[in-house]
C-alpha cells in the first residue's frame, strides 16, 4: 500500500514539474544556452534491474563528484513494467554504491518523465527505438548508453541470472556512464576554449 502511494504523489509530482516547465518555457521562451547540469532517465525494460542500477551508479558519481558534476537528477523507468519491486541481486548491487533499492517500485515510463530528462539512457537500440516511437518529443533525447559512453552495443540483461552477472552488468554500466562524462568534460573544455 505504502509503495502504491509513494509511486502516485511521485507521479503527479512529474505531472507538477512537468506543467510548470511547459508554462515558464512558454513565458520565458526556449533555454538560451546548454545548462551547466542534466536530468538523466535511465529506462530499460521492467525497471527492475538495469535501470535501478544504473540510478545507483548515477547517485554514486554525482555523491563522488568529478564524473557527476554534470548530473542534476537521476530517475529510472522501464517501457515493459510487470513487477512491483527491484530484483534482489539488483538490491546487492546497488549497496556497493551506496544505494538501497528495498523500497524501489518499478515505474513505467510517462510524457511528464520525458518532459523532465535532458538525457533519457536506455540499454539497446531497441528500446531507444520504442521510447521515440512512444515519446516523439523524446527524438533528441533519447541515446543508449553506449552510444552516451562513446561506444556501441548494448547493456547486458541480467534479469533472472546470478549475482556475478548483475556484477558484471553495473561495471558495464558504470564504464559507460565514467566515458561518457569523461567526453561530456571535453566537449564543455572545448567550448570554454573557443
Amino acid at each position: 500500500m505504502f509503495d502504491r502511494v509513494r509511486y502516485e504523489v511521485k507521479n503527479q509530482l512529474y505531472q507538477f514539474k512537468g506543467q510548470l516547465q511547459r508554462i515558464f518555457g512558454k513565458i520565458f521562451g526556449e533555454k538560451t544556452a546548454a545548462p551547466e547540469r542534466y536530468n538523466f532517465l535511465v529506462v530499460c525494460t521492467g525497471n527492475t534491474c538495469r535501470s535501478p542500477m544504473a540510478m545507483s551508479i548515477l547517485r554514486f558519481l554525482k555523491r563522488e563528484g568529478g564524473d557527476g558534476t554534470f548530473i542534476a537528477g537521476i530517475e529510472s523507468a522501464g517501457l515493459a513494467v510487470t513487477e512491483h519491486a527491484a530484483a534482489k541481486n539488483a538490491v546487492e548491487i546497488a549497496k556497493d554504491y551506496g544505494c538501497d533499492l528495498t523500497l524501489h517500485y518499478p515505474q513505467q515510463l510517462n510524457q511528464n518523465m520525458v518532459d523532465w530528462a535532458d538525457y533519457i539512457l536506455t540499454m539497446d537500440a531497441g528500446s531507444s527505438k520504442k521510447v521515440r516511437e512512444r515519446f516523439p518529443t523524446a527524438v533528441t533525447k533519447v541515446m543508449t548508453m553506449a552510444v552516451f559512453g562513446v561506444e556501441t552495443g548494448s547493456v547486458l540483461d541480467p534479469y533472472g541470472g546470478d549475482i556475478e552477472l548483475y556484477h558484471k552488468t553495473a561495471m558495464q554500466m558504470e564504464k559507460l556512464l565514467r566515458k561518457g562524462f569523461d567526453e561530456m568534460g571535453e566537449d564543455k573544455a572545448s567550448r570554454s576554449k573557443s
